[in-house]
């Protein structure tokens, strides 16, 4: 089990948030609409909703705080191993990719989406328990409800670009402990780049 919340180089450690929106639900037309008052829906009710929520999807690398995201309506989830494999291919424009030695999959994550945990540990990367506290992404979803404003009254599609490009700004924002960007900061402080198929060569005990 993971009790510290320090991590010692990038792509050490992803941690996979997925959350309902807030604030931001899907006609049937595919259209983004924003709601003042926040939806109390979780993963594991979406079912049960009448309403299609839009729900946002979040990778982060521990050391460097760089994060890959998503969005989907709840009528047409994506599986986490299929997002996950998505975050670590190789990108044109952006940095973020390779597989972790690690990977957090929140309790809810698994309730929501059997069988998530086997499945990203048959890629060779180990979902160890961690500690409530070691869970990261709630920042970062944040961030993406703040700056989906301009997805109100849009297609779908739109909403899905804009989620995307927000992931891919995280690149150029500053660390906290540092002067550097994250994306300069994952860069100096990766270790060798692993993809699919290939098995960690560190190991935490």
């Amino acid at each position: 089990m993971f009790n510290s919340y320090s991590s010692d180089y990038a792509n050490q450690v992803h941690q996979l948030s997925i959350s309902v929106s807030k604030h931001y639900w899907v006609t049937k037309d595919e259209i983004v609409k924003y709601q003042k008052k926040p939806f109390e829906e979780r993963l594991v009710t979406l079912g049960t909703s009448p309403k299609a929520h839009l729900v946002l999807y979040v990778v982060r690398d521990h050391f460097s705080g760089l994060f890959y995201s998503k969005a989907a309506a709840s009528s047409s989830l994506i599986s986490p191993l299929d997002f996950l494999l998505d975050a670590w291919a190789d990108k044109s424009d952006f940095v973020f990719c390779g597989l972790p030695a690690y990977v957090s999959i929140p309790d809810t994550i698994e309730a929501a989406f059997p069988g998530t945990r086997q499945a990203v540990s048959a890629l060779g990367v180990d979902t160890p328990k961690v500690t409530s506290g070691f869970h990261g992404g709630i920042r970062d979803i944040r961030t993406i409800e703040d700056r989906l404003g301009s997805s109100h009254n849009q297609p779908l599609e739109a909403a899905k670009r804009n989620c995307l490009h927000i992931g891919k700004h995280s690149e150029r924002e500053i660390c906290r402990d540092s002067h550097r960007t994250k994306a300069e900061v994952w860069a100096t402080h990766r270790h060798h780049h692993r993809s699919h198929g290939q098995q960690p060569s560190n190991s935490i005990d």
